[in-house]
């Protein structure tokens, strides 16, 4: 090896041994999940069973609304289904009563397209009836509102008594976010977007805590003009629970 082929190799050695820092871009946290929660109806709020800041499991009731008027008219559909169903099986044991007897040439055809009738109108009164039924017991279900995964409760809008009318829109009562998730927001040029794969580890400076995230999805598109022109990219990571944060707090990521 000639004196100027040894002196490239220790050059691209030293070269390889020198260690590469990650660029460090400043962001901030955002919820991750954050959503708004009301009732799909109108009522009066009964119970308020959370707090600004309470962590909920998956499933865990919220708020309820008033609900005796919308037991009482749920046992009544029940009421009313069971006795459609009890006139149902009684006009199809007719019909088919009626059927045998014409067979045998016993009753007229008209006789057996009035118990048709009778049968066909008890039926569509059996099916009103059990619509009806699955109505209120929806109705029920919407009058109380529950947390659709592990939740942190942002605000509380609502309050115990409250007249909700809902005849517009749905009128927010609470508002929550992922329990167990947040987001690191960071805005990033095209240079610095063409290193990122997705669904990329990168990590994530907090104070004095690290973290583990993973590129939620790639931006399509750039936001800003001019020198504030860049592409927002969303970085999921589960934070610790020892270590309180919040929407706006100020972090970092170090892009290799």
């Amino acid at each position: 090896m000639s004196r100027v082929s040894r002196w490239l190799l220790a050059v691209g050695l030293v070269a390889l041994a020198v260690p590469v820092h990650a660029e460090r871009i400043d962001g901030q946290l955002q919820w991750h999940r954050l959503q708004s929660m009301g009732v799909p109806l109108a009522g009066v709020v009964a119970e308020v069973l959370v707090e600004q800041g309470s962590r909920v499991a998956a499933g865990a009731p919220l708020l309820r609304l008033e609900r005796d008027a919308l037991q009482a008219a749920l046992q009544a559909a029940i009421a009313t289904a069971e006795q459609a169903q009890l006139h149902y099986n009684e006009a199809k044991q007719e019909f088919e009563r009626t059927e045998a007897l014409y067979d045998r040439t016993l009753l007229a055809t008209h006789d057996l397209e009035l118990a048709r009738i009778a049968l066909s109108t008890a039926n569509a009164q059996r099916l009103k009836a059990i619509a009806e039924r699955v109505e209120r017991q929806q109705q029920l279900r919407w009058s109380e509102l529950r947390a659709p995964f592990a939740a942190r409760v942002i605000a509380v809008d609502g309050w115990v008594g409250q007249a909700v009318a809902n005849r517009l829109q749905i009128e927010p009562l609470l508002q929550i976010a992922s329990a167990d998730t947040m987001l690191l927001e960071v805005k990033v040029d095209q240079r610095q977007l063409l290193r990122i794969a997705p669904e990329q580890p990168l990590t994530i400076r907090i104070g004095e805590h690290r973290y583990q995230g993973r590129v939620l999805s790639l931006p399509l598109q750039s936001e800003g003009v001019g020198r504030d022109r860049g592409y927002r990219l969303q970085v999921l990571f589960s934070p610790a629970a020892e270590q309180p944060l919040f929407a706006g707090q100020e972090a970092q990521l170090d892009l290799p």
